[in-house]
């Protein structure tokens, strides 16, 4: 009965508070943010681009002369998701991971890139590349080695520190996510 009423209080609490969790949203949601972030630096707007996205240092904002300047390496950092193989999509409370499969056109690599949308004051964001990896395509079972990659590398993951509730539960509930 203790879990009952924990788990009412942290859903009353999240209405109240208008929280964006990520239960509420599906993947197209996150694909619907990702466009914008691709739609707002091709139409070189600054402002939307940083109300989509997290910093990659906490506290610097790219100036607008940068932002012009660093225009065709963001479309590249943020693919058109037309031009890559999703592989993965997952989500929790407060983050969410997308996995592509970029590059498609090189014979020669396989290349894996994590990207990490997080909840920030009520709004989903897109925090940027996570992680990667890239290997040989040569000699090797391609899908049977993207498919271990997916499973054990951290790179590829929600680390656990996203994956901690916003709130604080009591000792008496159940802790293991």
């Amino acid at each position: 009965m203790k879990k009952a009423i924990v788990v009412i209080g942290v859903l009353f609490i999240a209405l109240e508070t208008g929280s964006a969790l990520a239960g509420d949203m599906k993947k197209d949601d996150f694909v619907k943010i990702w466009n914008e972030v691709r739609k707002s630096v091709a139409d070189g707007d600054r402002a939307k681009w940083l109300e989509l996205t997290v910093p990659a240092e906490p506290g610097k904002q790219i100036t607008p002369e940068d932002f012009a300047k660093a225009k065709n390496a963001l479309l590249d950092v943020y693919p058109d998701l037309k031009s890559v193989r999703f592989l993965k999509f997952d989500a929790n409370v407060n983050a969410a991971l997308f996995v592509l499969q970029t590059y498609l056109d090189d014979k020669n690599y396989i290349t894996l890139d994590a990207f990490k949308f997080i909840c920030v004051s009520n709004k989903w964001k897109l925090s940027g590349h996570v992680g990667g990896i890239s290997f040989p395509s040569k000699g090797i079972d391609v899908e049977n080695t993207i498919a271990k990659e997916l499973k054990e590398n951290k790179d590829l993951q929600l680390m656990p520190e996203s994956t901690l509730a916003p709130l604080s539960l009591p000792a008496t509930t159940d802790s293991k996510r």
